[in-house]
């Protein structure tokens, strides 16, 4: 790594160029709405990754201006997963128990779940989505649907590294969380009410 001069070349930062490798932590969801004993029992199925743009851990492509790849963007854990985060956390702080053999059961199945950074001379924007559809089934065989959407975004002058991706697809999965807490007819309806 020199330069023509022979002087050594810095370098880049950690994360900088190539594939991002954006790690979340564990997701931690607002205080509980509930006290007391679990309202309901429910079964979580694995979440369904659904996505007609998205492979495995592979959540989008940062780019630059000209839409110039910079690489891929690869979510820790993959996005089944940290949506079955979201939902195991989200559901016991409403006051369910999450278990193997409840009656009601839900399935959950992503269909968008995605970043992208479209660039700018002076800036990029880090933007995410998360779509995810929900339905809730109790043992007589009827069900209830929910469609719960999420887009956000960061603009930054820096270079979009790991850590400012990351913080994007958490203000994604926690608005996800929120819009679950505030869905009252879903929760309504799982809970026989």
């Amino acid at each position: 790594n020199l330069f023509a001069g022979g002087e050594r070349k810095p370098a880049a930062p950690a994360g900088a160029l190539g594939n991002a490798d954006v790690r979340l932590p564990a997701y931690g969801p607002a205080a509980s709405r509930r006290s007391g004993p679990p309202s309901v029992d429910v079964a979580l199925a694995p979440v369904l990754d659904e996505r007609r743009d998205g492979v495995g851990a592979l959540i989008g492509e940062r780019t630059t201006i000209g839409n110039i790849s910079l690489g891929m963007i690869r979510l820790t854990p993959p996005p089944a997963q940290a949506v079955a985060g979201v939902l195991q956390a989200e559901f016991e702080a409403m006051g369910w128990r999450v278990a193997a053999d409840a009656p009601v059961r839900v399935a959950a199945k992503i269909t968008d779940f995605r970043v992208v950074t479209p660039a700018t001379a002076l800036y990029w924007d880090i933007n995410g989505t998360v779509e995810l559809e929900l339905r809730a089934t109790k043992p007589g065989g009827q069900d209830r649907v929910a469609k719960i959407r999420s887009t956000c975004t960061d603009r930054t002058f820096v270079y979009p590294g790991d850590s400012l991706i990351a913080g994007v697809v958490q203000a994604c999965l926690k608005n996800i969380g929120s819009r679950l807490r505030d869905d009252a007819a879903w929760a309504a309806f799982v809970e026989g009410r």
